[in-house]
């Protein structure tokens, strides 16, 4: 990326938090009515007016909202909130790749469901909560093949010190046993879609990079979770899109306050296209080196020339 921005002259700074407060800081003065930002950064200072646009890759994390937090944990949660904090108000200055409250707001798959169902995208039969009644009632009705997904893909630490992760598994019929557990751990019932194969679909400002994984040459479990994939056999191909469908994801990303989206489909072998996500900050690296799509210079273009 950095490389894309100096290609088109854009001076860059790079702001990791592992860096924060050895190689850069950031301070807010408001002062006699007149309020500055000044970013210190080891390759040169920078008044916050002069940014000419923002690419937030990453959400800056703390070790969680805690009232009971040792000294280091505390210092941790002040910095994360600080940084928090000054991203969102750096928005209100200039354009931002994502606006930090527009990524907050669609982290919620419920929230990208609403906003998908307007732009007229299929969506399938989804469950998401904690109620095991209204769980079973919909598996009731459903009456098709379901899979059963965390509320977000987050690792947990075991106690042997690995760390392990809950992936997407088909499930024919839960019983009431397994569904009482959702009042311990909210999780999502969905609809199951036999994979034809997959399109994801990046989108940046208004231009489109769409790549269409084929499903069928991977493992019978990456039916179920993609994280399954013989990536040695399973071949990604740019896609051109249908107007009418590229218009839906331009609408999609308007009412959402979105610039960047990476957006996941479902292609089944009955000819559906299904909305399954977007993720405000999706990786694109790895679609770029597998498709050859030129998603990253899309995105310094978008930096160099933010749209309004």
């Amino acid at each position: 990326m950095c490389d894309a921005l100096a290609e088109l002259s854009v001076p860059v700074r790079l702001l990791r938090q592992s860096d924060y407060g050895a190689a850069w800081n950031v301070a807010w003065v408001r002062l006699r009515g007149a309020t500055s930002c000044v970013i210190e950064h080891v390759a040169g200072d920078v008044d916050a007016r002069d940014v000419r646009s923002l690419y937030i890759r990453r959400d800056f994390v703390g070790p969680g909202l805690a009232d009971d937090v040792d000294l280091q944990g505390y210092m941790k949660l002040q910095t994360a909130i600080h940084l928090h904090s000054w991203l969102r108000w750096m928005s209100l200055q200039c354009p931002s790749m994502n606006d930090p409250m527009a990524n907050l707001r669609l982290m919620s798959k419920m929230v990208q469901g609403t906003f998908a169902g307007t732009c007229g995208f299929d969506l399938p039969d989804t469950f998401s909560g904690t109620s095991s009644t209204i769980a079973s009632k919909f598996q009731q009705v459903a009456k098709k093949p379901l899979c059963i997904k965390p509320i977000e893909a987050t690792r947990v630490r075991l106690s042997d010190g690995s760390r392990a992760a809950h992936l997407t598994r088909r499930t024919n019929d839960l019983s009431q046993e397994d569904l009482n557990t959702l009042t311990e751990c909210p999780a999502v019932l969905q609809e199951y879609l036999e994979k034809r194969d997959e399109l994801r679909i990046t989108v940046v400002g208004r231009e489109i990079h769409a790549c269409r994984i084929d499903t069928s040459k991977a493992s019978a479990k990456a039916q179920e979770d993609f994280r399954h994939y013989d990536w040695a056999n399973t071949e990604y191909h740019a896609e051109s899109l249908a107007d009418s469908f590229a218009g839906r994801l331009r609408k999609f990303m308007k009412i959402s306050g979105l610039s960047y989206g990476a957006f996941d489909f479902v292609r089944s072998k009955d000819d559906r296209t299904v909305f399954l996500e977007v993720n405000p900050m999706g990786q694109w690296l790895w679609i770029e080196d597998l498709s050859g799509l030129p998603i990253t210079k899309s995105i310094a273009r978008w930096l160099s020339v933010p749209e309004s």
